[in-house]
């Protein structure tokens, strides 16, 4: 008679291969979430920087598109883009030729974890910022530090994210001979 060696035989993990697996999802989940944050705070670092690039890029079109000051049927005298001193926020204004009278357009406010920092206008350390475009090539002036209504000089500054110890920093560039704008 013929005995079947292995039909006692229980079938199942065992505690050791239980361990291992479980701890290779515990490494992994780990791995995952770690990076999960870390992508959400690049996300919104680059969100804020892109909003800052956006504005100024539009008020550099509707200078060059000739568009009209608010509701008076006038062309503006110029469009701008100014940093708040504390960098928690920025605004987007018209202003009529020879007037000091400004139209906010925009007014734009960072999450609490989000500042621009490191304000520097012509190679001067600044604690505002204020960039003017000009109809009706776009000729860029700013206004910081020990500069007033300067044109053709260089201005750069930090978006800062600040998330518990982690720091992300992005540095936008606006040249003021070219009207170029880029980030770092």
């Amino acid at each position: 008679m013929k005995q079947n060696l292995f039909r006692n035989k229980i079938s199942g993990f065992t505690l050791v291969e239980m361990l291992v697996v479980v701890s290779i999802m515990v490494v992994l989940s780990a791995t995952i979430i770690a990076n999960l944050r870390r992508g959400q705070r690049t996300q919104e670092l680059n969100a804020a920087t892109e909003s800052i690039v956006s504005a100024l890029r539009q008020m550099q079109n509707n200078v060059l598109s000739g568009l009209e000051h608010g509701s008076s049927h006038q062309p503006a005298g110029d469009f701008g883009f100014e940093i708040s001193s504390d960098g928690t926020l920025y605004t987007t204004f018209s202003e009529l030729t020879g007037q000091t009278a400004r139209i906010n357009l925009e007014t734009v406010n960072f999450t609490p974890n989000i500042a621009i920092t490191n304000l520097v206008v012509g190679g001067v350390a600044a604690t505002m910022l204020q960039v003017r475009f000009l109809p009706p090539f776009g000729k860029v002036i700013m206004t910081g530090a020990s500069y007033t209504n300067e044109p053709d000089i260089t201005s750069t500054f930090n978006v800062r994210l600040t998330s518990g110890s982690a720091i992300l920093n992005k540095t936008i560039t606006i040249d003021g001979l070219t009207g170029r704008i880029e980030t770092q």
